[in-house]
């Protein structure tokens, strides 16, 4: 996706960066819309058709 901007935080470095967004494990992945509304969140490893579908979602 070439639009698809991705932004890896170390939490254990960034402990209350990682608390503002509401990240409690790792791995959490967070997609945004363009508009910045949070689209998906999935704590733990999202499988592939969910990361997708929600990729597909946001990138209309």
């Amino acid at each position: 996706m070439p639009a698809l901007e991705v932004v890896e935080r170390d939490v254990a470095a960034h402990q209350e960066r990682a608390a503002d967004l509401g990240i409690r494990s790792t791995p959490t992945a967070v997609i945004y819309a363009a508009n910045g509304d949070e689209h998906l969140r999935a704590e733990g490893v999202p499988t592939l058709p969910r990361l997708l579908t929600a990729l597909a979602a946001v990138a209309d």
